[in-house]
């Protein structure tokens, strides 16, 4: 066994690492491919049309609440006294980790 030759590797040389500074930036003067252009609200199933629109709504009423004058008053809120108490685990709907 200790006999045996180290094995070899082998070099990729058409890999980037190895191809000159004129290649390399004619590769990133190429064009690239131009984005696909957006779906109309009417094109997409109607899954996805009723998604958009539950999230639409979802996001109405968030914004509504935020705005209510009927939303209680919060004192020493997120980052104060007591984490559990009402919505100081959610900011925009997103649950945060305290």
């Amino acid at each position: 066994m200790a006999d045996e030759a180290p094995k070899r590797q082998t070099v990729d040389v058409d890999s980037p690492q190895f191809k000159s500074t004129e290649e390399r930036v004619a590769d990133t003067a190429k064009p690239k491919e131009e984005p696909r252009p957006r779906r109309k609200f009417e094109d997409l199933p109607p899954a996805a049309q009723r998604a958009l629109m539950e999230a639409e709504q979802r996001r109405k009423e968030r914004d509504a609440l935020k705005v209510s004058a009927d939303r209680p008053k919060e004192f020493n809120g997120r980052g104060g006294l007591d984490p559990s108490r009402y919505d100081d685990y959610e900011i925009d709907g997103r649950a945060i980790d305290f």
